[in-house]
């Protein structure tokens, strides 16, 4: 549990990813209208997202397969000074042991898929069927290439004062033009770990009656260079916060998704849809 909580914490590299994800999730809870309502997070772990959910969530409901992963949630104590609602089940998303259709959001980030050995694509579907009309999905799936853009050839300081500036179109098809890295060598990764390629997680969920609002790559620009990202915050007096506006930038880029990556995915059932 500890090193689960570690993945995303404690340097400037973890915190970049974690942040990138929360503001992801945050702009997806900024769409719902009122009280997010009925809320199942599938795969919290120790609860490193859900501070997030529990405000607008009555009630929530985190599922996990790991009865200690959700011991430690609760024990954070999540929700103590809410009068909401939270459930603690320990289930398997393979087979959701829940009512379809019975949740305004339903989130699923980290390697919930990943981990679902042959039956990703059941969870995904089951997440899925979970979203009621006019309700949302926030997902995180990995696709077979993990690909990164070509990071600028500039010396750290040059580097800095060209990340301070904003993100123009023009400096982002400047990044662009300059390519992606090579592919790295293929690591070893546990033989039931399952990757997803965009077009399956795309097509799975349209038929399920969801619409894809938008998606973005996690950190296609210096997310694979956490030395980088230390020296840069190290030295930088307002920190990453200018990388993690060319980290979305970049990756809300329809050819930056294409090359794969650790996609964020939010989709949504219209109130008229099936």
């Amino acid at each position: 549990m500890r090193r689960e909580w570690d993945r995303y914490e404690g340097t400037p590299h973890r915190d970049l990813l974690r942040r990138l994800r929360e503001r992801f999730l945050q702009r997806a809870l900024q769409r719902q209208a009122g009280p997010g309502g009925a809320t199942l997070e599938v795969g919290p772990g120790p609860g490193r997202f859900t501070p997030l959910l529990v405000p607008r969530a009555d009630p929530l409901v985190l599922l996990d397969a790991s009865r200690g992963m959700l011991d430690s949630a609760r024990d954070r104590g999540l929700g103590r000074d809410s009068r909401r609602s939270i459930h603690y089940v320990v289930g398997d998303a393979r087979w959701l042991p829940l009512q379809s259709g019975a949740f305004a959001t339903v989130v699923a980030l980290g390697n919930v898929l990943g981990f679902g050995e042959e039956g990703a694509g059941r969870i995904l579907s089951n997440l899925g069927d979970a979203v009621g009309k006019g309700g949302y999905l926030v997902l995180e799936t990995t696709s077979p290439v993990l690909r990164t853009l070509v990071a600028s050839s500039r010396d750290s300081h040059e580097l800095e004062r060209w990340l301070l500036q904003p993100p123009t179109p023009q400096r982002v098809e400047e990044v662009l033009a300059a390519g992606f890295a090579p592919p790295p060598p293929a690591r070893a990764k546990a033989s039931h770990f399952r990757l997803l390629d965009i077009g399956v997680v795309r097509s799975s969920l349209e038929n399920t009656g969801l619409h894809i609002m938008e998606e973005e790559v996690v950190a296609p620009l210096l997310g694979g260079d956490p030395e980088r990202i230390a020296e840069l915050s190290s030295r930088s007096k307002v920190g990453i916060e200018p990388l993690l506006l060319w980290e979305e930038r970049l990756g809300s880029d329809a050819r930056v998704i294409r090359e794969g990556g650790h996609l964020l995915t939010l989709a949504y059932r219209p109130p008229d849809g099936p």
